[in-house]
């Protein structure tokens, strides 16, 4: 430890003395130094390790042959319901040696009225015929004029294997008025050719 000397008599005392042991003056107080502060050093630049980066996975190709395939099919069952949709039905075939057979004809060469009252003055009268196919249903339309305001209260067929089925009777009609009397019947089931007796009354 460092000795200190008195100023007054020249004395050495030591570092801790608060009075001089030589001549009892007292000592000045110690003042002590402030501690040098110790050199800092930077410090070194820290270097971060980033963890690796794994690459994302690339997807997986999907291969477009089922995909062509279902497409296909969808457009093959398109084609075929609108083909079936747009198909024209083909006409009936009646059985027959050597293959189709046309059914057989019905050829009404004309059309007579028969009236015991001579309602609306056809009784006697005659219209023009028609032809058509044996075991079917016809319609058959005939302008009616009368002199006099008369009705027609009921149709009926004479002629065997014809019936009316439907008719716009009964008809009132007035004088000199041509009101359109439409019929339908059936037709016998084999041919026929003559005339079509019309009852009416």
């Amino acid at each position: 430890m460092e000795s200190r000397t008195c100023e007054r008599c020249g004395g050495p005392n030591s570092a801790a003395a608060a009075v001089c042991q030589w001549c009892g003056r007292d000592l000045p107080p110690v003042v002590v130094a402030a501690p040098t502060p110790p050199l800092s050093f930077s410090s070194p630049p820290v270097v971060q390790t980033l963890p690796s980066v794994t690459p994302a996975s690339t997807p997986p190709t999907i291969s477009p042959g089922p995909i062509v395939a279902v497409v296909l099919v969808v457009l093959f069952l398109f084609i075929v319901v609108i083909a079936a949709m747009s198909a024209t039905p083909s006409p009936p075939q009646f059985p027959g040696p050597g293959g189709y057979s046309p059914p057989p004809v019905v050829n009404v060469v004309g059309v007579t009225f028969q009236s015991t009252d001579n309602a609306c003055g056809l009784g006697g009268a005659s219209a023009p015929g028609f032809v058509t196919f044996a075991g079917g249903t016809f319609t058959w339309n005939w302008t009616v004029f009368s002199g006099t305001s008369c009705r027609i209260s009921t149709l009926s067929s004479a002629t065997p294997g014809f019936q009316v089925i439907a008719s716009d009777v009964p008809l009132s009609m007035a004088a000199g008025a041509g009101p359109l009397l439409t019929v339908t019947l059936t037709t016998p089931s084999g041919g026929f050719s003559g005339s079509l007796f019309l009852d009416v009354e």
